[in-house]
């Protein structure tokens, strides 16, 4: 059975580790064609707009016993889901964008070191789902390597005239160091014993995604798809009352369809290095880092997805197990016991170059956990 018997989602998403870095606008989250298709569907409520860098995308389901009861007869009006929705969204920017210079984590870092500051229950939050999968995933999660992304160039358009040295990157990894930090939930402050630039983009995006999906929830609807960014989170059922389908892409220019999921009460989040790098004096460079080494990952390991109860959850461990390579990745995924999906290259030709050469198709292998295969759509 072809992918348009069944309206399928395409995920085509590359992770970024700072908010305004999607380098491609145009990979957005969308129906298929099938999804326009005379048959027995529901209507749909739509929402989308840019934040982070970004697109939104919000689709519910528009059942007329639950949301749009909701929304057509009762104060939240769509206006006012907009109005609510805006208003969420640059809270959370206030908080967590590095782009913000007046925003809690810019204000944060610019604090000298032994110095501590009063934080909002949301960046706590943040902070500490942040340190408790860097916990678990033996460092592979840090969110303290914004210094090392700038020197490598992933943090403006201009790349590095000279790359840094080793000194350079072992001192830059000194100001990576998460015992750095610490964390105060009961008064909510947090304290830094060094100089330590603290970057939450690669969790605060799935954060959002979650926080979206709780509104929609106290609103009572019951299903919905919110993306930002190509990080999803579902409930319910789709346009013809199945579960959504989920498209992610091969991790290269081809755009072609890797694998499909189903999910009806769960996000996921992909990341991949196959959208943004560089390439200088014929060396290949990832904008992911190695929080170990201080250099851009260079292992097999071309994308990889994780399905999970929450977007943040799913978001974070994504960008922690790219950075570990392929025996590292294995082992957390199983001992955690994650739902994952790893891409890994196979040739030459898989490595990213900016046209898809035709004549030398890029190969891949897929490892799925066990954890993961539930999800797999086997009719597609």
């Amino acid at each position: 059975m072809t992918l348009e018997a069944k309206p399928t989602i395409c995920l085509m998403k590359g992770s970024f580790l700072r908010f305004t870095r999607c380098l491609l606008l145009a990979a957005l989250l969308l129906f298929s064609a099938c999804d326009f298709l005379p048959s027995k569907q529901l209507p749909i409520i739509e929402f989308s707009g840019s934040t982070m860098g970004t697109y939104y995308r919000i689709v519910v389901i528009d059942d007329v016993d639950h949301f749009s009861t909701v929304l057509d007869h009762s104060h939240f009006s769509q206006a006012n889901f907009q109005e609510t929705l805006d208003s969420l969204l640059e809270k959370i920017l206030s908080s967590m964008s590095t782009y913000q210079v007046d925003s809690e984590v810019s204000h944060f870092n610019r604090l000298p070191s032994s110095s501590c500051q009063t934080i909002s229950p949301d960046f706590a939050q943040v902070v500490s789902l942040a340190l408790s999968i860097s916990y678990q995933s033996e460092g592979y999660f840090n969110p303290l390597l914004n210094p090392l992304v700038t020197r490598w160039g992933f943090d403006s358009q201009d790349k590095p005239v000279t790359l840094p040295s080793s000194d350079e990157i072992d001192r830059l990894l000194e100001l990576a160091t998460l015992d750095a930090l610490s964390l105060d939930l009961v008064d909510k402050k947090l304290c830094k014993s060094k100089p330590v630039q603290l970057d939450l983009s690669a969790i605060a995006k799935g954060y959002t995604v979650d926080q979206i999906a709780r509104l929609l929830m106290q609103m009572g609807a019951k299903d919905f798809l919110v993306d930002i960014g190509g990080e999803v989170r579902v409930l319910g059922k789709n346009t013809r009352q199945q579960p959504w389908r989920l498209a992610i892409e091969t991790p290269d220019r081809s755009s072609s369809i890797q694998e499909v999921v189903q999910l009806s009460k769960h996000a996921i989040a992909t990341s991949g290095d196959y959208r943004n790098y560089y390439i200088h004096e014929g060396q290949y460079y990832s904008h992911l880092i190695d929080p170990k080494t201080g250099f851009p990952i260079s292992h097999t390991i071309a994308s990889v997805s994780v399905i999970s109860d929450t977007t943040a959850v799913a978001d974070a461990w994504a960008t922690a197990l790219i950075a570990m390579g392929e025996v590292n990745a294995k082992r957390i995924t199983e001992s955690e016991g994650l739902a994952v999906m790893m891409v890994f290259r196979e040739n030459e030709a898989s490595t990213n170059t900016e046209l898809f050469d035709y004549a030398n198709p890029a190969r891949f292998r897929t490892w799925t956990s066990q954890a993961f295969k539930p999800f797999i759509d086997i009719i597609n």
